[in-house]
């Protein structure tokens, strides 16, 4: 895994203490929880998870008690100003950064701007439930809830300090909406294909104005969410059909 991928996932896990958890297979963990209402509150602490190697076999993410809410009520997306990125990396400051609160219809962008990552766009485009084949492949037990897939594609706008990937979103930010008395865990991306279209992102670097495609895993109890939230305690965008 590349050295960007590390340092992303050990910021992610410091920066939202109270979000959804990731571990190893071998046992190590970080709970974390996810915030209720549309201003998230941590509810426990999260220690900085430990992160495993790309193996052959998948990691088991670690398990959080979590609860976040978002308004049934769709507005309009905030609008975008499209024009072509600098050469070398430059930000691209005529892209307009979506706000708090904005809500979308997967398969619209919205526009991230992160200290590391520079400005890219961020457009969710499903959330599903994976297949029963999955569970073994990505070594969780489906006793401790249902496994589902976000998928969604990424735009370099310009500006990331580390280079730019397919993985730039944060898996601790980007999860599904559930209800307080459900809990959920995080995957990420895996680091193999996996049953029903979840297929392993590529660490290759993308060029300012191209765009990639990525899939995180997540294993939530209780009802099937329909909704996914970009939460960063900051920024709060939510997709929905």
């Amino acid at each position: 895994m590349s050295s960007n991928m590390f340092r992303r996932t050990l910021v992610g896990a410091v920066a939202i203490a109270g979000a959804m958890g990731l571990a190893a297979c071998n046992g190590d963990t970080a709970s974390v929880t996810t915030p209720t209402g549309s201003a998230p509150v941590a509810t426990s602490t999260a220690a900085a998870p430990t992160q495993a190697s790309p193996s052959t076999s998948e990691s088991a993410p670690s398990e959080s008690t979590t609860s976040s809410s978002a308004t049934s009520e769709e507005s309009s997306p905030s609008e975008t100003s499209s024009s072509s990125a600098a050469a070398g990396g430059a930000k691209d400051t005529t892209t307009k950064v979506t706000p708090d609160g904005t809500k979308l219809k997967f398969g619209q962008a919205a526009v991230i701007d992160d200290e590391s990552d520079g400005k890219y766009k961020l457009t969710v485009k499903s959330i599903e439930a994976a297949p029963k084949s999955a569970y073994a492949a990505a070594n969780l037990n489906e006793t401790n809830g249902k496994m589902y897939y976000v998928k969604f594609d990424v735009t370099n706008l310009g500006g990331a300090k580390y280079g730019f990937r397919a993985t730039a979103p944060n898996q601790f930010f980007l999860k599904p909406v559930f209800d307080s008395s459900e809990k959920g865990r995080a995957g990420g991306s895996p680091f193999q294909d996996l049953p029903g279209g979840c297929n392993k992102a590529s660490y290759d670097e993308i060029a300012v104005g191209k765009s990639a495609s990525a899939c995180y895993y997540y294993q939530v109890t209780g009802a099937a969410p329909t909704k996914v939230m970009w939460d960063t305690y900051k920024i709060e965008i939510v997709w929905s059909k």
